[in-house]
């Protein structure tokens, strides 16, 4: 819901050229979120589209901590985004 949400809103600005947008993948653990939105006229050069999460909260399974990852290919080149949250000390 919050992904259409943020589609939404990329699609109705007044900054984005009349280009619409589309989700490449989204991905959560507990309260870790990562979505990656890409102009649809790139979407033909995607490739290899990936996610991944890791809790490393309290016996490396308590997803308080942790991460999310998304990568793919856009023209053969390899993007990755991660978000994450861990421990302060």
């Amino acid at each position: 819901m919050r992904d259409n949400a943020l589609l939404k809103g990329l699609n109705k600005s007044e900054d984005n050229d009349d280009e619409e947008f589309v989700m490449v993948n989204s991905v959560s653990l507990c309260a870790i979120s990562l979505s990656v939105f890409l102009k649809k006229k790139h979407v033909l050069n995607l490739s290899d589209i990936k996610n991944d999460t890791i809790a490393t909260g309290i016996a490396d399974v308590m997803a308080n901590k942790g991460g999310v990852s998304i990568s793919f290919k856009l023209s053969g080149k390899r993007m990755l985004f991660i978000n994450c949250h861990q421990e302060a000390h």
